[in-house]
């Protein structure tokens, strides 16, 4: 009988490990597809790159005004955690429909984006929703000092994926 279990655990480890290891590429098969704008950053430039040359955007729905808060965004520290509820608009787009730190519930057409709070400037409300981050194999193409629009596929296990940048602007 403890022969039996060992192995029984063995295998379930096996699979685990082996699920773990294909999730990302799974992203593909059930992920739901969202686009999304990039914005300029306070004058400057839609997206940055980091030291690894990574890039990471500017997307409009990181940015969030006072009237499609939930509560009052004025009570909110650094780092809260922040649900964020995203419908499509009529070019295809994804918007802010709302924003709460209590959990949201997203109907057809809707998703759920799980963030957290940067800070507030003249009634935005900055939060980080950890979408960057694009490869440079990916973004090499497009120029981010014009505008772009970025293609994300979301897991229903919470994992994110940009499978695409496009040129959007000049």
């Amino acid at each position: 009988m403890k022969r039996i279990l060992f192995f029984v655990i063995v295998w379930l480890q096996i699979l685990f490990l082996t699920l773990i290891s294909f999730q990302y590429s799974l992203i593909d098969q059930f992920g739901e597809e969202i686009k999304l704008k990039t914005v300029r950053n306070y004058g400057q430039e839609f997206g940055w790159i980091d030291h690894k040359e990574n890039l990471h955007p500017n997307f409009d729905i990181e940015r969030i005004n006072k009237d499609k808060w939930t509560v009052d965004p004025g009570e909110l520290t650094y780092k809260d955690k922040v649900y964020v509820l995203l419908t499509q608009d009529g070019d295809g787009f994804y918007v802010v429909k709302e924003a709460s730190t209590k959990k949201l519930t997203a109907v057809e057409g809707e998703v759920v984006l799980i963030g957290s709070y940067n800070y507030a400037d003249n009634g935005v409300y900055e939060v980080d929703l950890q979408l960057g981050n694009i490869r440079k194999e990916l973004h090499q193409s497009i120029n981010h000092r014009n505008t772009f629009t970025v293609t994300v596929k979301l897991a229903p296990w919470g994992q994110r994926k940009v499978i695409k940048l496009e040129k959007t602007g000049n």
